[in-house]
C-alpha cells in the first residue's frame, strides 16, 4: 500500500509548529543574551529593539524566499498538468479515431462477408459484371485492410513487459498533484508485482482517467481506492469512490462516445478506457462500491489468453 500524502491541513499545522518553536526559542536565548550583556536599562532597550527588528526582517525574508519557491513550483505543476491534459485529450482523440476506423473495418468485412456467400449461391456465369462484382468486393476487402491498420497506428504508445503494479503506481504519484485530485484520500492496494505484456502508455492514461472521474465524484475532497491484483495470469484494477455513485439510467450510457454529464465535460474519458480495455481485448465493467460510490473494474487477460493486442 503507498503512503498517504498528508493533507493541506496537516503540512499548514507542521510548519506553524515549526515555526511556532523556532520563535520562542529566538525570544528566550537572545533575551537571555541581551539581559546579560546590557550595562544598563537604556541599553537593553536599544538592544531589544535592534533584536526586534532584526527578527522581522530576517523571517520577512525567509517568508519571501519560501513563498516565491512555493509559488514558483505550483505554477510550474500548472504547466505540466495543462501540458499533461493537453496530451492526454489529444491521444484520447486518435484513440477514438482508430477505435472508429476498426469499427468501420469490422462492419465492412461483415457486409462482404454477406455478399461473397450470395455470390457463391449464384452460378458462375462468367460475365463481365460478376468480373467487376468481384474485382470490387476485393478492393473493398483491401481498403478494410488499410482502416485496420490505420486504426492501430492511431492508438498510443506500444507493447511492452512492464508490472502493471508500477505503471499504476507512477500514474497515481503523478496524478495526485492535480487541483481535482489534491484534496482527496488517494490510496493504492495492490499485489506486487504483477508482470504482463501492455500497452503502458495506454494503462496510464486509462488509469489517469478513471482516478480523475472518481475524485470529482467526490467532490475532490473524499476518498479514492485503486487496487491492482492478478487474474487468471492478466490483471485487474478497480477503482473506487465514496461519492453518490452513478444512476442506473446513466450507467449504460457512460461508455458511449460524447456522452457526459458534465458541464464542462469532452465525453471521451470513459470512451478512453473503454478502447485501452478493449485494445487490451479486456472488458471494463462499473458497479457500486462497497465505498458507497462507484466502483470501475478493468480486467486485461493475459496476451496469451487475449491474442494480440491492437
Amino acid at each position: 500500500m503507498s503512503a498517504r500524502v498528508p493533507g493541506p491541513a496537516t503540512t499548514a499545522g507542521a510548519l506553524a509548529l515549526a515555526y511556532a518553536v523556532v520563535c520562542c526559542l529566538y525570544i528566550w536565548a537572545s533575551d537571555e543574551l541581551v539581559s546579560r550583556a546590557a550595562r544598563d536599562v537604556e541599553q537593553l532597550e536599544r538592544w531589544q529593539l535592534a533584536k526586534g527588528l532584526g527578527f522581522v526582517l530576517a523571517t520577512s525574508g525567509v517568508l519571501f524566499v519560501l513563498s516565491y519557491l512555493l509559488l514558483r513550483n505550483l505554477v510550474r505543476q500548472e504547466a505540466e498538468l495543462r501540458d499533461s491534459r493537453s496530451a492526454l485529450l489529444a491521444s484520447e482523440r486518435r484513440a477514438i479515431a482508430g477505435i472508429f476506423a476498426a469499427s468501420v473495418a469490422h462492419d465492412i468485412n461483415n457486409i462482404l462477408t454477406v455478399l461473397q456467400v450470395e455470390m457463391d449461391r449464384r452460378p458462375a456465369s462468367g460475365d463481365a459484371a460478376s468480373a467487376r462484382v468481384s474485382h470490387a468486393m476485393a478492393d473493398l476487402r483491401l481498403l478494410a485492410r488499410q482502416l485496420m491498420a490505420a486504426g492501430r497506428e492511431g492508438m498510443p504508445g506500444r507493447l511492452e513487459s512492464c508490472d502493471v503494479v508500477g505503471v499504476v503506481r507512477t500514474t497515481l504519484d503523478f496524478v495526485r498533484k492535480h487541483r481535482s485530485v489534491r484534496h482527496t484520500t488517494t490510496v493504492l492496494e495492490a499485489e506486487c508485482p504483477v508482470p504482463m505484456t501492455i500497452n503502458a502508455a495506454m494503462v496510464e492514461h486509462m488509469t489517469m482517467n478513471l482516478v480523475l472521474n472518481a475524485a470529482e465524484a467526490t467532490g475532490g475532497a473524499g476518498r479514492v481506492l485503486v487496487r491492482v491484483a492478478r487474474a487468471d495470469g492478466g490483471a485487474r484494477i478497480e477503482v473506487h469512490d465514496d461519492g453518490p455513485g452513478i444512476p442506473a439510467d446513466d450507467a449504460a450510457r457512460i461508455f458511449d462516445p460524447f456522452y457526459t454529464s458534465k458541464p464542462d465535460g469532452s465525453g471521451l474519458g470513459l470512451l478512453s478506457v473503454k478502447s485501452c480495455a478493449e485494445a487490451h481485448r479486456g472488458t471494463v465493467q462499473v458497479d457500486r462500491s462497497p465505498l458507497g460510490g462507484a466502483r470501475f473494474t478493468v480486467t486485461l487477460p493475459a496476451p496469451e489468453h487475449a491474442g494480440a493486442v491492437s
